[in-house]
């Protein structure tokens, strides 16, 4: 199911990407087995006996899944050779294309389904082969000294929606964040309060613009953890690089005077995956229900930490504002 898996897990967020790659998929199981009957089964008919021609066609299909392990193997030279045998005996080849179609486009479903309903391999992989995904778009990166960094959390958006509204001096934010699943774009908003006499310098409204941030992003997952399990949004929740990402988004904009990180990113797409391929299996399956502001062993970073935590006193969160 490998194949199939990456097809679902690559799109589990988008839904016309999913619906595009599942046509894709299928599509090649037609064109396949067209080749496979047409061409090549026809073919070695003329020249050697018809169940020769049956079994190499079929040991053919099954060296395309040499990426796979022998079972995956065995079960592909099975189905080819069930499908040799039935175009043989005189099933059109239009059928068998047809029935290849489907079974690839219900494979990718079944896949998705296995990841959506509960953890196990299926979600290992579908999770595995997503963020392996995000490495070769460039949106999951490697900060040495911190760890996996995805920069779909470093939102200027988001941090100019609170960083405004403290330097309005109204005391008041209505802050909105995205996120997407198959359903389509969803948005959590909330509204903060507090004084604006406690946001008395730029160092006091970072530490609180951090802190509603990193709020505000928890709501997030909270959102998406509790959200239909067909919907593919519990897949992303509370994922090992959320919480990571979203702080030192909010350290790396911290005023000059407190000496802000700059990590240089590994953006080296063999190292990338090299080191994915290490530890992706053991990070997806780390289980994590909320934003903890980590220890961190660097002095400095953990005192920019420790304002954010202080900070927390001086704005609280009004939840009239409803997660849509």
């Amino acid at each position: 199911l490998g194949p199939y898996l990456r097809v679902a897990s690559a799109h589990a967020t988008g839904g016309s990407g999913l619906i595009l790659a599942t046509l894709a998929a299928a599509a090649y199981g037609a064109a396949v087995e067209v080749a496979l009957r047409l061409g090549i089964q026809s073919w070695l008919a003329r020249w050697i006996p018809r169940s020769a021609a049956i079994v190499a066609a079929a040991a053919l299909f099954a060296a395309t899944h040499l990426w796979a392990d022998a079972a995956g193997m065995a079960a592909a030279f099975t189905i080819a050779i069930l499908a040799g045998i039935a175009f043989a005996r005189g099933a059109r080849w239009w059928a068998l294309a047809a029935w290849h179609a489907q079974v690839n486009a219900a494979c990718v479903c079944a896949t998705l389904a296995l990841a959506l309903l509960a953890p196990g391999e299926a979600r290992t992989g579908a999770l595995f082969a997503y963020k392996g995904g995000q490495i070769a778009q460039g949106k999951l990166v490697y900060l040495e000294d911190w760890g996996w960094f995805d920069r779909t959390h470093a939102d200027a958006w988001l941090y100019g929606q609170a960083h405004d509204a403290l330097v309005s001096g109204t005391g008041r934010a209505h802050l909105i964040w995205l996120h997407r699943d198959v359903r389509g774009m969803r948005t959590v908003a909330r509204d903060y309060r507090w004084d604006p006499a406690d946001a008395r310098d730029p160092a006091c409204a970072w530490a609180m613009c951090a802190g509603m941030i990193i709020d505000i992003t928890s709501e997030s997952e909270r959102s998406q953890a509790i959200s239909p399990w067909w919907s593919a949004g519990q897949l992303s929740a509370w994922q090992f690089d959320d919480a990571p990402s979203t702080l030192y988004h909010c350290l790396s904009r911290a005023p000059a005077e407190l000496s802000p990180p700059e990590l240089t990113p590994t953006t080296d797409q063999a190292a990338l995956q090299e080191r994915w391929r290490q530890e992706g299996r053991t990070l997806v399956q780390l289980a994590v229900t909320e934003h903890r502001l980590p220890a961190i062993a660097d002095p400095r970073l953990q005192g920019l930490v420790d304002r954010i935590e202080a900070a927390r006193a001086w704005w609280r969160r009004d939840d009239t504002a409803a997660a849509e």
